[in-house]
């Protein structure tokens, strides 16, 4: 199965279950990065109990508010991920407003 028709068919997977990644820290990145690894997936809608699941700096705003996974966490931490493989730097580092980079 060539690369093109295996992403379509994962990606038509995704959407059609609504599945939402659970965030994995860095240090499971190694040499080969993969896009996705459907064993760290979870039904959408699904409640955890655990909200801080993963590395702190990895982690969407609305975790820490209490609310479920949803896309909208996954593309925050899509966004984390892409901005540290990128630049090699974390962009938020620690546990305060005052630590980002204005």
């Amino acid at each position: 199965m060539g690369f093109q028709t295996q992403r379509k068919r994962d990606g038509q997977f995704a959407r059609s279950e609504r599945v939402v990644p659970v965030t994995f820290p860095p240090e499971s990145i190694g040499e080969n990065i993969f896009l996705a690894d459907f064993g760290l997936l979870l039904k959408a809608g699904t409640s955890v109990d655990y909200k801080f699941q993963g590395v702190i700096s990895f982690i969407s705003p609305e975790r820490f508010h209490n609310y479920d996974p949803s896309p909208e966490s996954d593309m925050w931490s899509f966004m984390v991920v892409f901005f540290y493989l990128y630049t090699g730097f974390l962009r938020f580092t620690g546990g305060y407003a005052s630590s980002a980079d204005a």
